[in-house]
């Protein structure tokens, strides 16, 4: 190696068996325990009994984005009443100029080596929350796919250092909210899961296709087409008669209603879930309408219970028509016998069945994309619709996050009085006083402080959870968790989780025996990309020193090793809390790890593990602290194994097969070179080797990608997987 490289190679010679782990931190458990979801508040946006607050985002004619002005160019009116501004800022969120930039160009120009992940960001680092939320219940089939290759260029192009994701569903019940990630691999996987839902309003496309044997005109999901075909019954071509237009339009209607309120739930749940996040926060709907009447009472309470929801967690909401523009004419997929159920109209009759079918069509667009419009506008948000890019749409979103402005006022002592037993919903009206700017904030809220409102912990199991399924590591006690994938024969793809505890933040207490014991609570999950829980262990532990060796597990922590069995290949979230029962202080942690398919006769590659090398006698890293921390000082020998499964070896030789390996830290690449490889039986290799960690490396978190691919046939899957680690001085 050249000697600006900060890395020297060391090929090992010869590989055998993974050894077991040893632990001298014994965990002994006691019993389990239930699990419930809990959330906590945010106290930046406040509504006390001496503060009401809210954000305003203004805008010139052109929609750029007004930073330079103060409280006296501004007015708040609540319930139609002046009130005196008291609190006034103006929140910037652009990125420094010094902020990282994606670096996907900068590492590589090879194909085969794709971006590596990011590092779990710090809760004090996150500029962005956003939820891009896909209105499964009211997507078509087409807006679907649309929306899903939209969603891809968006995380692989417009996601910036800083923002934090998470892709959810409308239809996807209540977890929806558990997979914040900045990681690009996670985005991915969950998008790459999303599926047009058969049960929703819309089936291939936004319009339902004329039909000769149903009503001819219908609307999109509903089989009538207005008064103009207001009778009792028509004649099918089998010469029967079918159900009323009219009747039929009516429980369309119905059920179009009902998948709306269950849009409106699932966004309502997403919002509240928000309010503990940091950054800006914002939900992006994309969906083909939610078809919503404003005059309807039952529908204004699920706004106002949303808008003040909004409010409380400093949630702006987007609104993005899916479908693309759109013909409102009879096309190819229309039934072309436009002339009536038996094809004897006249061709006057012809024309304006023509003309009705594109103005149902038209009502019905307005209808969806109204509804839209609606939720934007008294959430402070924008509506994007009538546009062949939602990404373009996106852009204009992140554009219109990079600052706001923060009004605050006194409320009214009779504010939060009950009327009638229950909170008054109280409307609120920011205006600009230049009538060439335009203002967009919230409308309204209810008469009830944060502080009545926050969820509460109803136990210590509630709190343990929130932490685990947090995006953010608690620190109260310092983990590290490992997965290492591995395929099993007769048993298929098995996580070995290794959950390293650093035993100097536990409470450890003597014992007559001379040995010491700390008892922890300890919770762990597993997630697919489609938020289902797939395993959940929840148990009390003590955790057992023998006498003599306090020194020593305070020096290499506490190791936990937790296997679970995966049902399918795919991406999937580790996720894991303790909590120190004497102090009550809990830490979190959570990995992603990409689990290949083998049966698809591809080369895959194993998770790998990374450990400080041996003194002597052992070819292949333990499974010990060393492995766990991945934590490693300059100057040290790190060790790097995985094997590399061949899933079709009549077709791919091992002399064929190349394998590299490389290094990098803050979107830059330091080292690249071939792995060392040796073969093992079944035709597999493993890639192996030694890597000395330079004396002048910078301190920090690295990632390290193995890469095994087939140059001389392009069509077979490329290999990787990633680690990170840390080096301290």
């Amino acid at each position: 190696m050249g000697k600006r490289t900060p890395f020297e190679v060391i090929y090992l010679s010869g590989v055998s068996t993974f050894k077991a782990v040893v632990v001298l931190a014994t965990f002994l458990p006691i019993s389990t325990f239930a699990q419930r979801v809990a959330d906590s508040s945010n106290p930046v946006f406040r509504i006390s009994s001496t503060l009401v607050q809210i954000d305003a985002v203004v805008t010139d004619a052109k929609g750029r984005h007004v930073t330079d002005l103060t409280s006296k160019d501004f007015q708040i009116y609540a319930d139609g009443v002046l009130q005196p501004i008291t609190h006034f800022s103006y929140v910037n969120i652009a990125p420094s100029a010094n902020a990282p930039q994606p670096s996907s160009k900068e590492i590589s120009k090879d194909p085969l080596l794709a971006p590596p992940p990011t590092i779990t960001l710090a809760r004090e680092k996150v500029r962005r929350t956003m939820v891009l939320m896909v209105d499964d219940l009211n997507l078509s089939f087409e807006s679907m796919a649309f929306v899903r290759s939209s969603l891809l260029k968006f995380v692989d192009e417009q996601m910036e250092p800083g923002d934090l994701v998470a892709v959810c569903r409308t239809g996807a019940g209540s977890s929806a909210f558990q997979q914040f990630t900045s990681d690009r691999r996670l985005a991915h996987a969950v998008i790459n899961s999303l599926r047009w839902n058969p049960s929703g309003t819309y089936g291939v496309s936004f319009f339902q296709p004329v039909s000769a044997n149903v009503e001819p005109f219908a609307s999109p999901g509903q089989t009538g087409a207005g008064d103009n075909f207001a009778h009792s019954s028509v004649p099918t071509v089998n010469g029967g008669t079918q159900q009323s237009p009219r009747m039929l339009q009516q429980l369309d209607h119905l059920r179009q209603n009902t998948l709306t309120y269950g849009a409106l739930g699932a966004i309502d749940y997403v919002v509240q879930a928000l309010r503990d996040m940091p950054g800006r926060k914002s939900v992006i709907l994309f969906s083909d309408g939610l078809f919503i009447n404003p005059g309807d009472d039952a529908t204004l309470g699920v706004f106002h219970q949303l808008i003040d929801r909004a409010n409380r967690s400093g949630t702006v909401i987007y609104t993005m028509h899916a479908t693309g523009l759109l013909t409102l004419q009879p096309d190819a997929a229309d039934n072309p016998q436009l002339s009536g159920a038996l094809g004897n109209s006249s061709p006057s009759q012809t024309s304006a069945s023509v003309a009705n079918v594109a103005s149902g069509r038209s009502a019905d667009l307005f209808r969806a994309q109204s509804g839209l419009e609606y939720l934007a506008y008294v959430t402070g948000g924008l509506a994007f619709f009538n546009g062949n890019s939602l990404n373009y749409g996106l852009g204009r979103v992140l554009e219109d996050q990079k600052g706001y402005y923060l009004l605050g006022y006194s409320p009214p002592s009779d504010t939060f009085d009950l009327q009638k037993g229950q909170r008054p919903y109280h409307k609120l009206q920011v205006v600009v006083k230049d009538k060439y700017l335009r203002v967009r904030s919230r409308t309204g809220f209810f008469g009830a402080t944060d502080e009545e409102t926050k969820p509460h912990f109803a136990n210590a199991v509630e709190e343990i959870r929130a932490a685990m399924l947090s995006p953010f590591t608690a620190s109260g006690v310092r983990l590290r968790l490992t997965p290492i994938y591995s395929e099993v024969r007769g048993r298929g793809p098995v996580v070995r989780n290794l959950l390293y505890i650093d035993a100097r933040d536990l409470t450890f207490k003597p014992i007559l025996d001379g040995s010491y014991e700390a008892k922890i609570k300890l919770l762990a999950a597993a997630y697919g990309p489609d938020n289902k829980q797939l395993s959940t262990f929840g148990y009390d532990y003590r955790v057992d020193v023998p006498e003599g060796k306090m020194e020593q597990v305070l020096r290499d922590g506490a190791l936990y090793n937790l296997e679970i069995e995966l049902p399918k290949p795919g991406g999937f979230h580790i996720r894991a809390a303790v909590r120190d029962e004497a102090t009550q202080k809990t830490g979190s942690a959570n990995e992603f790890i990409d689990i290949p398919d083998t049966h698809k006769k591809q080369l895959a590659l194993t998770s790998i593990v990374l450990a400080t090398a041996p003194k002597a006698g052992a070819d292949t890293p333990s499974l010990g602290a060393s492995a766990a921390k991945r934590e490693f000082h300059r100057g040290d020998i790190l060790q790097y194994f995985t094997l590399v499964e061949n899933g079709d070896p009549k077709h791919i030789s091992a002399a064929d097969t190349s394998v590299q390996v490389r290094i990098v830290t803050e979107g830059k690449q330091i080292y690249l070179g071939p792995a060392g490889l040796k073969d093992l039986p079944d035709h597999k290799r493993a890639a192996i080797g030694l890597l000395k960690l330079g004396d002048q490396l910078p301190t920090g978190d690295y990632f390290i990608q193995v890469v095994a691919s087939v140059p001389k046939d392009h069509k077979r899957a490329i290999a990787n997987q990633w680690t990170d680690f840390a080096i301290l001085p």
